[in-house]
């Protein structure tokens, strides 16, 4: 800080010169002062700022209060939300964080075995997965040919229902096999087989039914009464 630096009249010494080193003073007070008028002057009255308190607005480039409204209230907080962790007061940097509410590991399957089922939170999270195998009732061999299933399948004999899968009923009387579970359409394809009496086959098939007839090698039409089928849709 530069020192104002002024003059003083020796007594009974400066008899022709005082009122010059006087002059000379006020001049120095004005250029050290700089243009200073009443509506400044009044700025500082009733001023009881210490040095210590107006040297904290060193370097301030800005109004404060714009400052001090740009700044967060380090009362407010943030809370985490649900499936969230973190939060707290804004009086310091804080992370929310993504919650790890599932302890499913992940799942790698192959060949047969697939996944079944996921279960999932409130917030979408994986909670479990559980995976099962193909069943391997039929076993895929060489070439590209594509496989069909069979969807019904029976053995009668002596007009006695044996064995069969998807086979609710023979009926004798009109010689009709009706299925468990209804085929998607009527154009499936039966294949009988009926040793005991020349050719067995099936007609007027419906999704629910089909008669069964055998034909004997003269050309007689007879009521099967043992014979096996398969239905391929």
């Amino acid at each position: 800080m530069t020192t104002f630096v002024y003059s003083l009249p020796v007594v009974n010494g400066s008899e022709d010169t005082w009122g010059a080193t006087l002059n000379t003073n006020w001049t120095n007070i004005g250029t050290f002062i700089g243009a200073l008028d009443s509506a400044e002057l009044a700025k500082l009255d009733g001023l009881t700022a210490s040095t210590a308190e107006l040297n904290h607005s060193v370097g301030v480039t800005s109004a404060i209060q714009t400052q001090l409204n740009a700044k967060a209230d380090d009362g407010t907080t943030i809370s985490a939300g649900g499936g969230l962790s973190g939060g707290g007061s804004l009086a310091a940097n804080r992370t929310i964080s993504h919650a790890d509410t599932s302890s499913q590991d992940s799942v790698d399957n192959s060949g047969s075995i697939y996944i079944q089922d996921i279960s999932v939170d409130t917030y979408g999270h994986v909670t479990s997965i559980s995976s099962t195998t193909v069943p391997s009732d039929i076993t895929k061999t060489s070439g590209s040919a594509p496989y069909y299933g069979c969807r019904a399948w029976g053995k009668v004999s002596s007009d006695a229902l044996v064995d069969g899968g998807n086979f609710a009923s023979w009926a004798s009387s009109t010689n009709t096999v009706t299925f468990t579970t209804a085929m998607p359409h009527a154009n499936y394809s039966v294949n009988c087989n009926s040793g005991a009496y020349g050719a067995t086959f099936a007609r007027n098939m419906t999704t629910t039914s089909f008669e069964v007839v055998s034909v004997s090698s003269g050309g007689n039409v007879g009521n099967p009464t043992s014979f096996e089928f398969t239905v391929i849709c």
